[in-house]
């Protein structure tokens, strides 16, 4: 039965907050708990519709793209099963009929890629450096992992995921050039050989772990990354190096001051009338929750184990602390000995931020239950 098409204006969203993410595994949330959506159809639904929220994508459109190739008789029908059962999942403002298919309305706030466009919107406006590099860290912490992987093998997804692979490449270089002109090269030198080594034809992250290698004092490295950057594309691509990339090539060599960091301009004297405890322009106070969390019993445990054992596992540790404390938009402040800090609230205040944080928790703690399990199997 083919439903009579809604041409009214499109309704208010819901007073129920919703939370789609789809910058990584997908996931929805709703009233602080994780709703389900439990068909890989309907997971296939959800998703092509929240890579086009609030607007209409049409019935052809969307049956062309699930059933790719082998479309039964029965796909209208077996679409409009699909829509209710969503409908039932996410609340039924949320997914409107409107000619000539559907329409999935997400807040602002309420879609991690919505979010992600506008934090880096955000902080392409700022004009210090740092706020620039803060703002695009926390667009860039939303990223949960591959987005789209289940669906890597539809077609639908195939362009998606190379335009959002572009585009949080893009951002990342931008934050780098961010923390370049901070002077973080050292810091940056490790993370760009990785960038490179799996990029190796992106002109502007060799260009960037060239001028971080040569602010550190390791010029013949610096030109080496290059020689092998320009092997690699005329043997590959047969084509030379960028004219930028050149003209790097040439300032490294005649060592030019100009690739040194522009120093930060002096702070100014506070005037001798002003309080002491006046706080300086532009600074606010934020009400920002915290989460620290440490491994219980890790001294006796550093103590009976073998050191090189012991680092694999810290690190195992830090690497399920970080990517579940930046899926819930965590910022991971400091890794010290066995412990973790991170705050929510900063550079951006949620007003759930608290429950994010234990939403984070709770996550953190079932997914060190398999690190737990081998720890006590085998040492």
């Amino acid at each position: 039965m083919v439903p009579a098409w809604d041409n009214r204006p499109i309704v208010e969203i819901a007073a129920q907050r919703v939370e789609f993410a789809i910058l990584g595994p997908l996931q929805v949330w709703s009233g602080g708990r994780e709703i389900l959506v439990p068909r890989r159809k309907q997971r296939a639904l959800l998703t092509l519709l929240l890579l086009h929220a609030n607007e209409v994508v049409s019935q052809d459109r969307l049956i062309a793209a699930l059933w790719e190739g082998s479309v039964p008789r029965t796909a209208v029908t077996a679409l409009h099963g699909s829509v209710s059962q969503l409908r039932k999942l996410i609340g039924p403002g949320r997914l409107v009929t409107k000619a000539p298919g559907y329409l999935l309305q997400a807040g602002p706030d309420e879609l991690d890629l919505a979010r992600f466009g506008r934090l880096v919107a955000e902080a392409r406006t700022a004009t210090e450096p740092s706020a620039r590099s803060a703002g695009l860290r926390a667009a860039l912490a939303l990223w949960r992992g591959q987005p789209l992987a289940e669906f890597e093998d539809a077609a639908f997804a195939r362009a998606e995921l190379d335009r959002l692979a572009e585009l949080r490449l893009g951002v990342l270089e931008e934050r780098v050039d961010a923390d370049l002109e901070l002077g973080r090269h050292l810091e940056l030198i490790v993370e760009l050989e990785s960038l490179v080594a799996a990029h190796p034809y992106r002109e502007r992250l060799r260009g960037q772990l060239m001028l971080a290698l040569y602010r550190s004092g390791r010029q013949a490295e610096s030109l080496a990354a290059y020689r092998s950057g320009r092997q690699a594309l005329v043997e590959e691509l047969g084509i030379d190096p960028s004219p930028d990339l050149q003209r790097l090539e040439q300032q490294i060599l005649a060592q030019d001051e100009g690739l040194q960091p522009t120093p930060a301009p002096p702070a100014r004297a506070s005037r001798s009338h002003s309080p002491a405890h006046a706080p300086a322009p532009g600074l606010v106070r934020k009400t920002v929750t915290v989460l620290f969390c440490d491994v219980v019993g890790s001294t006796s445990l550093g103590e009976r184990l073998d050191p090189e054992v012991m680092r694999r596992l810290i690190s195992r540790y830090f690497e399920a602390a970080r990517a579940a404390l930046e899926r819930h938009s965590g910022t991971v402040e400091k890794f010290i000995g066995d412990a973790v800090m991170a705050v929510f609230g900063l550079p951006e205040l949620h007003e759930d931020d608290a429950l994010r944080a234990v939403r984070a928790a709770v996550e953190l703690r079932a997914a060190l239950v398999p690190l737990n399990e081998e720890l006590e199997r085998d040492y």
